[in-house]
């Protein structure tokens, strides 16, 4: 049964982002500056000296490498506050506040195209137990379902 319902927005106030997708893209047009380079790896450390970035510790390609750097960006969506405590030690790390937490997702690929809606839900079961799924879907036919654990 449904309580209730609304309305977030429109194709003209909202958006949603394939991340695969959308780092491909990044990926290739930084890639057709000049002078760039990309590097598929995993930081381990980072050196700071008086406060001020000096290098990132990349362990890429089975080998380790030392990548001079004045500034860094921690990008690893939920993951990135525990990045920061790995590279930067739980004083500073700890203070980026970002946090994740559990959650099951699956992908559909489905034969009909749906529309760009993206379903946003809370539900309560008849056994008392809670969920908030939502539910995405891509124009690449391909439909994303999340939920978290409640």
């Amino acid at each position: 049964m449904i309580h209730s319902s609304r309305s977030l927005g429109g194709p003209t106030t909202t958006a949603q982002v394939h991340p695969g997708l959308f780092t491909s893209f990044f990926a290739q047009q930084f890639q057709q500056k000049p002078d760039t380079d990309l590097i598929i790896g995993r930081a381990a450390a980072v050196a700071v000296d008086d406060g001020a970035v000096k290098s990132v510790l990349v362990h890429a390609s089975g080998e380790d490498r030392i990548i001079e750097a004045d500034a860094i960006v921690l990008a690893a969506g939920p993951w990135t506050g525990k990045l920061a405590e790995e590279l930067l030690g739980d004083k500073i790390g700890r203070r980026l506040g970002v946090t994740g937490h559990r959650a099951h997702s699956v992908v559909l690929k489905t034969k009909e195209e749906l529309s760009a809606h993206c379903l946003f839900t809370s539900m309560t079961m008849e056994d008392g137990s809670a969920g908030e799924p939502e539910v995405y879907t891509r124009p690449d036919g391909t439909t994303y379902m999340w939920v978290s654990e409640m």
